[in-house]
């Protein structure tokens, strides 16, 4: 049976290896992944072996504010031959505070290893992404030292944002990623215009923002769903081709959804303007 993929979804395969989460901000409020977890509980159980305890325990459905790493998903990538575009811990965040960094380098390790697939790294932390990054040398697995090129050149960092402080939080933490690492902004549910034209325009003159390469912006959706001005999602997107930068619409979001949307040139196409980086 084919899985029938929604036409504004990026993403061809989503990899789970850390679920659960703790709120970063309002973006969080109606959070997708909790109802998600809450719905279908063996999306989320701890295994019977955990980083913390040595011993093996019962396997059980934890709450979705207790983050669990899943050691046994960690060589799902290398089963799927075909390429896929694969996103990182849909439920989960591979940099939360309670990941060890010990389990974040197998799970770069992982992806080296799949090296066929462009994987998305979707994070609400991109400060301590980029503190992760900045420490990588120093930790090791029973393989030994993680090849920071073998990934790097397929890996994008996507930082969740809904709002202007938070994209600004998002900019300046991953303009000190590394040079070669590429990253962009994942903004859904758009909460709020977010002005780029200022840090965008820096890439012809900064290197420190030439990592910037996407921008995916989208509605809410489900209960409760927040509306999304149509002009914050027309100006972002202007921005983009302003400064040559990739974008991607999601869709309008299940508010807008019920109520017609103001008719014009601009709006009509916008859910035809999707492009990607690779």
């Amino acid at each position: 049976m084919t899985r029938e993929r929604d036409p504004g979804q990026w993403w061809s395969e989503a990899w789970s290896p850390v679920t659960g989460c703790t709120p970063a901000g309002a973006g969080c409020d109606h959070c997708w992944a909790r109802a998600m977890v809450r719905r279908f509980p063996a999306l989320h159980l701890r295994p019977p072996l955990v980083l913390d305890r040595p011993e093996p325990g019962p396997e059980y459905a934890a709450p979705f504010s207790t983050v669990v790493c899943h050691p046994d998903r960690l060589e799902k990538p290398l089963h799927w031959r075909k390429p896929r575009v694969v996103l990182v811990s849909m439920l989960g965040d591979l940099f939360h505070e309670q990941v060890p960094g010990r389990f974040a380098v197998q799970c770069l390790r992982a992806m080296a290893a799949a090296q066929q697939h462009v994987y998305c790294v979707l994070t609400k932390r991109p400060r301590r992404a980029v503190e992760f990054m900045a420490d990588i040398a120093g930790y090791y697995t029973v393989e030994g030292p993680l090849s920071e090129r073998s990934v790097f050149h397929r890996l994008y960092f996507m930082a969740s944002v809904w709002d202007q402080a938070s994209a600004d939080v998002a900019c300046a933490a991953f303009a000190t990623l590394p040079a070669g690492v590429r990253w962009g902004l994942h903004c859904e549910p758009l909460l709020g215009p977010i002005v780029l034209e200022q840090r965008v325009a820096l890439n012809a003159h900064q290197a420190a923002y030439a990592g910037l390469s996407w921008v995916v912006v989208g509605g809410e959706n489900g209960p409760g769903a927040r509306p999304m001005d149509p002009q914050w999602a027309l100006d972002l997107r202007e921005q983009c081709k302003a400064a040559g930068v990739k974008f991607w619409f999601k869709g309008w979001g299940r508010w807008l959804r019920y109520c017609p949307l103001p008719y014009s040139a601009e709006v009509d196409p916008m859910e035809q303007t999707r492009e990607v980086p690779w």
